[in-house]
Parts: structure tokens; sequence; C-alpha cells
């Protein structure tokens, strides 16, 4: 009953009125599930076969238009209607499942709805036969009925329906038009997306993608997070590669191509894709010199062989345009190759883009889906402070500055400072200020000493802070020659944001 009573809802929304309660029962054998992708406009389809069993008894020698609507798409050819021994070519009359007499009927030649969304034919009970009973089933062949113009409706993976009902009244559907029975609907045409993308973070062991975790960090302490925490690197290299995981495109085979009657397997046909990445690739000094650091796409776990992609000017992106059909359905790693000549950012969340799949005359253009993968963190806390002023004098002579530096983690560390070109990102070599700084305690620090253990010149102006704990803080500090303590900035890090 409820499935009854909805069919009739969908009905009414395509603007059927029925003038009686008994409804007819409509039923489809809907085939193949075509693929979204290939539901271009330009595209014919064929109509599935449906059978209409009516509810009620057509009189002697009346006469009823049955239309037949659809949900989505234009009617691009019709039924062929010719009259044989037993039936008519592509619409039968059927009564306990053997064909009515031709002789009891005539059905006429049909016709295209003025909007295309349906067309109707007429069926004549021959006077002196005593009409077609209740139950008896108008059956339309799959034949040759097409509809095309279907993008709107099959190509994100939708579905057309057909609501089939008949009136006395005639000429091409109205929404006005009253129907002897309630008209049924049911669901004619599948589609489903054929392309669909799986992304995998390497930071765990994973069958079909990775037989060993990630689990490089930026080391924040040792090297001044200009590289990372896992001996990678050969005497001398100033090159290091993370895996930041896998993307997968695969093709639904099982999906048909729209072909007229006989939809046709999809293979091989999408010839490209476009796959990016986001992030911060800020490691790579100059994106354009390969010896600098790259992000590639290989097809090992390894990075080996891989086929390096376009850094953006903001290094926030990589875009790897055209990648060959032979890599769908095949693992790609995403790789990126950092230079120990610049901070590695952390707390970075690495994700592949939702790209365009590129499209044609016969193909839609879709997009994969995009997701996260590896999130690069540090081994410690780091902060910049870009408001760092040697001392341009004696005490009571002239400015001097301080660094309060307060360690807001969990556990007692080493704090590291060094040199740090905030143009560039080039980074120091770290000295020990502080040894041990307890956890919740602070140190401050006189920036003449500071200045003194780096090798400063005057004109300086940044800092790295570092320590192998979770957070850190640092507040520079400005003492005038009276004596008179200003602050330089607001206090850097305290929550631990990444200031570069």
């Amino acid at each position: 009953m409820k499935h009854s009573m909805m069919r009739v809802a969908v009905a009414a929304t395509l603007g059927f009125v029925a003038l009686a309660a008994n409804a007819g029962q409509i039923g489809v054998n809907v085939g193949s599930t075509l693929a979204a992708e290939y539901l271009v406009n330009a595209a014919v389809v064929n109509q599935p076969t449906i059978t209409y069993q009516t509810a009620s008894l057509i009189n002697d020698g009346a006469t009823v238009q049955v239309h037949v609507r659809f949900s989505a798409g234009a009617v691009a050819t019709l039924p062929t209607i010719t009259a044989t021994a037993t039936n008519y070519t592509d619409i039968g009359l059927f009564l306990n499942g053997s064909p009515v007499a031709v002789a009891n009927y005539t059905i006429t030649a049909a016709t295209i709805d003025a909007d295309k969304a349906g067309y109707y034919f007429t069926l004549t009970a021959v006077a002196g036969k005593g009409g077609i009973p209740a139950g008896a089933i108008v059956n339309i062949t799959q034949g040759t009925t097409a509809l095309t113009t279907l993008a709107a409706g099959l190509s994100a993976g939708g579905t057309v329906a057909a609501t089939v009902g008949y009136s006395t009244q005639p000429g091409d559907f109205s929404p006005a038009m009253t129907f002897v029975e309630a008209p049924s609907t049911a669901v004619v045409l599948t589609s489903a997306v054929s392309l669909s993308q799986k992304n995998v973070n390497s930071n765990a062991i994973k069958a079909g993608f990775f037989t060993a975790a990630e689990t490089k960090k930026v080391d924040a302490v040792n090297a001044s997070l200009k590289k990372f925490d896992v001996a990678s690197l050969a005497a001398g290299a100033s090159l290091a590669t993370i895996n930041l995981g896998a993307t997968v495109v695969t093709q639904d085979l099982t999906l048909k191509r729209p072909n007229g009657s006989a939809p046709t397997a999809a293979l091989g046909d999408f010839t490209t894709f476009d796959l990016s990445a986001t992030g911060d690739f800020s490691g790579i000094v100059d994106p354009a010199n390969a010896a600098n650091g790259n992000v590639s796409l290989s097809p090992n776990q390894d990075c080996s062989a891989g086929v390096a992609g376009v850094v953006a000017t903001d290094k926030k992106s990589v875009k790897f345009a055209g990648v060959a059909a032979a890599t769908a359905n095949a693992n790609q790693f995403l790789c990126y190759t950092v230079s120990t000549k610049s901070a590695i950012p952390y707390g970075v969340q690495f994700a592949f883009g939702a790209d365009a799949v590129a499209s044609s005359a016969t193909i839609v253009g879709g997009a994969l889906t995009g997701g996260n993968v590896y999130n690069l963190v540090s081994n410690g806390a780091s902060v910049i402070v870009p408001s760092f002023i040697p001392p341009t004098g004696a005490v009571g002579t002239g400015y001097g500055a301080y660094l309060r530096v307060m360690n807001t983690g969990s556990i007692a560390a080493d704090i590291n400072v060094a040199t740090y070109n905030s143009a560039t990102g080039a980074v120091g070599t770290p000295v020990v200020v502080k040894a041990a700084l307890a956890s919740g305690g602070s140190v401050t620090l006189d920036t003449a000493v500071v200045s003194s253990q780096l090798g400063l010149t005057s004109g300086w102006t940044a800092l790295l802070v570092t320590a192998a704990t979770s957070k850190l803080a640092v507040q520079p500090l400005l003492l005038n020659p009276t004596g008179v303590i200003t602050n330089l900035s607001a206090i850097n890090g305290t929550a631990n944001a990444p200031s570069n």
C-alpha cells in the first residue's frame, strides 16, 4: 500500500490528475546501470520495456490515449506501431499471459508531446468485442523508443522515472488533463559514478599500499627544523624524502556506456587524470630546481621513479596534470623531497585535492573526491621571534633587549636558539642557551649574550627558538636607558602555533 501511494504521489508531482481512485500497475525491466560520466546530452539511451496493467474496464468501442512521461530527458525516437497477425510491433496488449486478438483493439502511431518529456498513443476497444477487460497489460517493448538530454537526470548518478496513465482527452499531455486511473510511476533508467578515488595515509601499515609505516617528524631540536628526526640522510646529503600517502583511482567496469539498446562496457576510456595535493611545501627552496627538492607522484612506496609535479608559487599546493591512463587502478604515492637549506613547516595536514577528470565530446568531465593523507608534526616545539633587537650600547647608555623564554610544555627540555631568515626560511646552527628548563619554568636571556653565542652582526632581527617539549612561548622585551621595560611584541608561541 505504501509503495502504491508513493507511486501516485510521484505521478502527481509530474502533473497527472486521476479521475478515479483505481490505479494501474507499472513494471519495468531496468537493465544495466549506466556509467554517469557518459551521460552527455547527446547520448541516446533506449527506453527499457515498460508494462502497464489496467485496473478498470475500457468500454466496448471506447478510445483512450495512453501517456508515457519521463522525469528527465527528451524523447528522441518513438515506438514502431505496426499491426502483425498476433499483435503490434513495439506495443502489444496481453491478458492472462496471452496476446489479446488484434481484431479486438487498435493502436495508432505514437506522437511526441510538445515539451518532448513524453509521448502518447491511442488505444481503441473495437466495437462489438466487449471492450478491454480490467487487468489487461499494455506491453511497451524496448524497441525503438529512445531518450536524449539526460545529463541533468543521470550524470550525477541519479535515476529517471516513467509515469504511465491513460485519459479520454485527446492531444498532447497537459497538467490539467484528467486520467481515468491514477497513473503509476517506476524507475526506468539508473546510473552510478564510474570513477572513485581512495586516499590512504602513510602513517600505518596498510595491505596493498604500505608495508611499513611512515613515522618521520620535523626535527625541531637538533637541526632547527631543517631535517627529519630519523636518520634518512647520507653523509653530506642535502635532500630527504617523505612518503605522505597514496591515492588510487578506480573505474567500475561493471557499469555500462549508454549505447542505444545494448550498453557496452567502459574499458580504458578515461585517458588522463589531473591530480593535485595541498599542504605546505615550503621546505623546497626553489621548485624550479629539482636539486632543491620537489613533490612527485611515484608508482612505488620507496618513491623511486617518481614524476615531479608543478609546485604553486605560494608553495601551498602542487599539480600533476595529465596523469596517464596507465596509472588508473594503480597506487600513486605522494612523495615530498625537502631541502636541508630551509626550515620545514610542521603541523601541516597534507591532502589529495578533489580534481577534475578530463572530459571529451562523449564523456562528462567528472571530479575525484580527494582526501587527507599524512599529518606532519614535529618532535618538539619551535617559535620564531621576528622582533629581536641586538643591544645598542652599554647598560645606561643605550637600549638593551631580552628574551623571556617559557617552557609551557609538560617536560623539561634544553632551549636552543638559532638565526632565522624570514625572507628565505634559512636557519642557522642552533646553540643551547639554557639546559633542562623545567616544565612551567622560564628564563630571561640577555640578547647581548645570545648575539655573542650566535656570532650575530648588527641589524639581524629574527631568531628561532626550539626545544624538545610540546609547547614553548617567548616574550621579547626592550629596556631603555632609563630602565623602563617595554614589550616588543605579543608573546610568541603561546598556543604553539607554528609561526612560519
